[in-house]
């Protein structure tokens, strides 16, 4: 047996493999002899027709019909012999068989790209970090005192403390209805700073079975666009008074005055503010990095991350079913840029784990037993051991000690503002 490897890409091989007549008869001679247990000739008993006759009746398509399984094995044989560490499932794409003579494969393969890993540390970024404003406190109060509040159906409205229920028909210029272009029972609670104020005009003061007509104008250009509006239902809203009896309430006794809870409020909007800006932060920084390498992707990892988002998107339906309409290669497409990112920063975040030589001890599991005994109330150790054999929770710690080099190893400035991040 001959072989020679042809480098595609850096992370895809093509392997030739060549083989002579005399070297493939062993493979026949057991192809035949596996082929005769099974086959029944007139005269004979099964598996007991002779193997010469056997060869010249179905001789050249058990031939052909084993080349395969040759194929994969010598390639495995070669793989284990050469060291070659492919991903995935290996391709034949090309069978030449002379019969008589000899026949060549060739078998497309993946690796893991051998790449420098370009320096990681040491680079500058900006952090936005965003000033939590007395208004944005006030308005998640507002929020929670709102899905708090009792609800009247009534039939006029004359404030702003009322939901409308409406079917919007868009129009055309001429105030015609344009066919198919209606939107039916949308919601409206009129004290929402974020609706358009055409909208709010136009509902104010209005009753049940009204017609309403709304033009808004919504980008640079001036361009308009026409809806009548019907409405359906109305809902009065009477909130609840801030007070301490409500926070112990909404808090279940974990909170016992109104102060307290405001300054708790304010820290879990500042928590979630600066999650947003250090997952920003690290995206700019994954980003930077996963640019300064140039090096092909294995296909099989870009498709199983694919396949995982259509798994994860598969949990926001029904029993798990996507819509029979649902294009599957169309949404590969769309997602490819993103799947093929992520796959270049695994292979990038397992060079860091191999350079850093981070490993997972024992003591970052107890982090984790620890807040798992206390909301589970599960054994320490049983709890311990499960953890230990997660893999998912040995990835996940991985990352965190990944991410915490990448925040604490490159230069941080930090921007405060008052913007949304």
């Amino acid at each position: 047996m001959e072989y020679t490897i042809k480098d595609i890409t850096d992370s895809e091989k093509e392997i030739e493999i060549k083989y002579t007549q005399s070297e493939l008869e062993p493979y026949f001679e057991k192809a035949y002899r596996e082929y005769q247990k099974k086959i029944e000739l007139p005269g004979f008993r099964k598996g007991k027709a002779p193997l010469d006759m056997i060869k010249k009746i179905y001789g050249e398509g058990i031939e052909y019909e084993s080349l395969e399984k040759i194929a994969n094995d010598s390639f495995q044989k070669t793989a284990e012999e050469q060291n070659i560490n492919f991903i995935g499932t290996p391709a034949l794409v090309d069978m030449d068989y002379k019969k008589g003579e000899s026949v060549t494969f060739k078998i497309k393969y993946e690796i893991t790209p051998d790449f420098e890993l370009k320096n990681y540390k040491g680079m500058e970024f900006e952090k936005l970090v965003h000033k939590v404003s007395e208004e944005e406190i006030q308005d998640e109060i507002n929020r929670i005192l709102f899905y708090n509040a009792e609800r009247e159906d009534v039939q006029t409205a004359d404030g702003d403390q009322y939901i409308i229920q409406f079917d919007a028909q868009e129009l055309d210029e001429n105030g015609t209805p344009l066919i198919g272009r209606v939107i039916k029972d949308q919601s409206i609670y009129l004290a929402d700073k974020h609706i358009f104020n055409e909208f709010k005009d136009a509902l104010k003061n209005c009753s049940i079975d009204d017609t309403k007509n709304v033009t808004l104008t919504q980008d640079q250009n001036r361009h308009q666009q026409n809806y009548q509006l019907k409405i359906k239902k109305i809902q009065k809203i009477k909130l609840p008074e801030l007070n301490d009896e409500f926070v112990m309430k909404i808090t279940q006794q974990k909170t016992k005055s109104v102060e307290e809870f405001i300054q708790k409020l304010r820290i879990d909007i500042e928590n979630y503010w600066e999650e947003k800006s250090r997952d920003r932060l690290l995206k700019a920084i994954k980003e930077k990095i996963v640019s300064m390498h140039d090096f092909s992707v294995p296909n099989v990892i870009i498709e199983n991350i694919l396949n995982s988002f259509i798994e994860e998107l598969k949990e926001r339906y029904p029993n798990r079913k996507l819509p029979q309409n649902f294009d599957i290669e169309k949404f590969k497409q769309q997602q490819y840029e993103i799947a093929k990112f992520q796959a270049k920063w695994i292979l990038i975040r397992e060079k860091i784990i191999k350079t850093e030589n981070l490993q997972v001890e024992d003591t970052d599991i107890e982090k984790f037993v620890n807040d798992g005994v206390a909301q589970t109330g599960i054994d320490r150790d049983r709890l311990f051991e499960y953890y230990k054999n997660s893999p998912e929770l040995k990835e996940n710690i991985l990352s965190q000690k990944v991410n915490h080099i990448l925040l604490s190893q490159n230069k941080i400035n930090e921007i405060v503002t008052d913007q949304e991040i």
